[in-house]
């Protein structure tokens, strides 16, 4: 009975124990570390069937050949692995010179086979022109390939991650192998494209310029919305670009900035669009559509609506563009008696500020106020949330989550100081807005009316200097607000005069 060559077995343990620790202690590839152990597996199950008492010597001895063949294959992959993985790892190796090492390395293991067995292969392959033809005809689709895997390699044309548009669909590449190149759509579908292709058609690298290796793609997107000619092109280009620099997208990048341009004059509109750079090509619908959103609302808060049917657009003009009611004006005026600095109002003064409302709406994610602003009105949330939040270095903290009937941007409105917290919108919201120049109307109705407003806010600024304090006490500048002191910035901020109630 042929026996096992005693070297194999130790040869076997010492491939088997690496590929364990491989796969314990270092970051490689989970399915080499898989086929090392099915080879040995293999080399385990021939060497065992080559024992069998039933079998013939020569029986016997080409199944040792084929246990050692697996053992060996099983080296191979293990050499390759540790060589290119781990030693050569900080020379970033491509991956398809690992398959090369190992592909090479089976073609030596299967001739020396067949040597060992008495089979003499190449003469066989020289002797034998229409083998020859056969294997050259068979493989030709495979060496293109193979070429085309190593040119994509070498150059660096295409790396993982990134994301490819082709002839076949668009998607973010995955592995670069011997025969293909396989990328996953934004759909959730592998394809296979073969290396060969790769390298003889118009493929576009999306968002990666020659030679750069940014962390994230940049892609350029123009996004075109319709305007009626009656607006001014300043304005609506002005309001389009603040809207979507102001207050950042997720998806989208703020470098370079967003630019509005006229895209076209047509027949009942000019066409518009906006440059965009985003971040997610494989989410540029819905960062698209974010996109879209934003300019729906920003255009809405100045009275340009996105149509094109002049109808429509003229339904909303005789309802008042940028102005509005609640539907239920009673029930607004009762909300806005419970705000405490207007419980002091008349009914008189109630209904006139209700009437110097602005509507205004603001989609989800967008920045309401910024900190450090300047301003001069305040807000009445009417529907939806507000999150109010200050800066803490490059993060945020949040302070509170506001809810319909409560308010923010009163110290702004009534001495002018700039806007002391971010306030952004966490749903689609509706607020009211009251402008200095409006409330200065009911202040010199009544002059009092100031002492009234400064001791309510003396009590709400205080809350907003101990939400600063437990963050940064140190850096901040926080200056302690007196109702008296507070009263004098209302009064020199509006115009009035302390006692007597005249104008200054």
């Amino acid at each position: 009975m042929t026996k096992v060559p005693a070297q194999l077995w130790p040869l076997l343990i010492v491939v088997v124990a690496g590929a364990i620790a491989l796969a314990r202690w270092t970051v490689v590839d989970r399915r080499r570390i898989s086929a090392i152990w099915t080879f040995a597996a293999l080399a385990v199950l021939t060497g065992a069937v080559s024992l069998l008492p039933s079998l013939e010597p020569r029986q016997a001895r080409i199944a040792i050949e084929v246990a050692r063949a697996f053992c060996e294959i099983a080296a191979i992959q293990f050499t390759s692995l540790l060589l290119i993985q781990v030693i050569l790892r900080r020379f970033a190796l491509p991956r398809i010179a690992s398959d090369l090492f190992a592909g090479l390395g089976y073609l030596l293991v299967l001739l020396n086979m067949l040597a060992r067995l008495g089979v003499n292969a190449t003469g066989l392959i020289a002797t034998s022109a229409v083998f020859t033809a056969v294997i050259g005809f068979g493989l030709q689709d495979l060496l293109g390939n193979l070429a085309g895997g190593l040119s994509l390699q070498l150059e660096r044309s295409i790396r993982q991650g990134d994301w490819l548009k082709t002839d076949v669909g668009v998607g973010q590449v995955r592995m670069v192998r011997i025969r293909h190149t396989a990328i996953e759509t934004p759909d959730g579908d592998t394809i296979l494209i073969p290396n060969s292709m790769l390298t003889k058609q118009a493929v576009t690298v999306i968002g990666r310029l020659p030679g750069e290796t940014p962390s994230t793609p940049n892609h350029r997107k123009l996004i075109t919305f319709p305007v009626e000619y009656r607006h001014s092109p300043a304005r609506v280009i002005e309001v389009v670009e603040e809207a979507l620099s102001s207050s950042p997208i997720e998806g989208m990048s703020d470098r370079p900035a967003p630019r509005c341009v006229i895209v076209e004059y047509r027949s009942l509109d000019v066409l518009y669009g906006v440059q965009v750079w985003l971040t997610r090509p494989g989410n540029e619908y819905a960062d698209s559509s974010v996109v879209r959103t934003r300019l729906y609302y920003a255009l809405t808060r100045i009275g340009i609506p996105l149509s094109t049917i002049p109808q429509s657009i003229q339904l909303e003009d005789s309802r008042g563009a940028g102005h509005g009611r609640l539907d239920d004006e009673r029930g607004g005026r009762q909300t806005l008696a419970k705000i405490p600095i207007f419980q002091s109002l008349t009914a008189d003064e109630n209904r006139a500020v209700w009437n110097m409302l602005e509507r205004l709406r603001f989609a989800p994610g967008e920045y309401i106020l910024h900190e450090g602003d300047e301003g001069d009105s305040l807000y009445i949330l009417a529907r939806g949330k507000v999150k109010v939040a200050l800066r803490n270095g490059a993060a945020e903290r949040e302070l509170a989550i506001l809810h319909p009937g409560q308010f923010f941007g009163e110290m702004s409105l009534l001495t002018g100081e700039r806007r002391s917290a971010n306030v952004i919108a966490t749903d689609e919201v509706e607020c009211h807005r009251l402008k200095k120049d409006d409330f200065r109307k009911v202040l010199d109705r009544r002059h009092e009316l100031a002492e009234e407003i400064s001791l309510v806010l003396t009590a709400r600024q205080s809350g907003l200097e101990t939400a600063k304090r437990s963050i940064a006490a140190e850096s901040l500048a926080i200056s302690h607000v007196h109702d008296t002191e507070l009263l004098v910035r209302i009064r020199r901020f509006f115009g009035l005069t302390g006692a007597s109630g005249g104008k200054t």
